[in-house]
């Protein structure tokens, strides 16, 4: 559910998901298979702007990829992205991914 600190809304996200790769490095020869589970906790914060009558939004979600037989390839994803939206229908969005 959503939580709130005066207008500032806070919704924490996750999700977890199970995938099969029968290839891991993408090679044509010695193909290595694993399971990966990925873990995938966030954030969606959403603060109205009332002098300018808009909406700024920030979206953070994080992907824990670990990799069940191939732990060395276990790797941690970034993303951020903050978005701008004005009552005329402007939208400034920006995105920033770290690997």
């Amino acid at each position: 559910g959503n939580m709130h600190f005066g207008s500032l809304k806070i919704h924490p996200l996750f999700s977890i998901s199970e995938s099969y790769d029968d290839n891991i490095f993408d090679t044509p020869d010695s193909q290595v298979s694993d399971l990966i589970t990925t873990y995938s906790p966030g954030l969606n914060l959403s603060l109205p702007v009332r002098g300018i009558r808009s909406e700024l939004n920030i979206n953070y979600l994080t992907d824990i990829l670990e990799y069940r037989n191939n732990p060395d390839e276990s790797t941690v994803n970034h993303h951020l992205e903050g978005s701008l939206k004005t009552r005329n229908s402007l939208k400034l969005l920006i995105i920033f991914m770290v690997n």
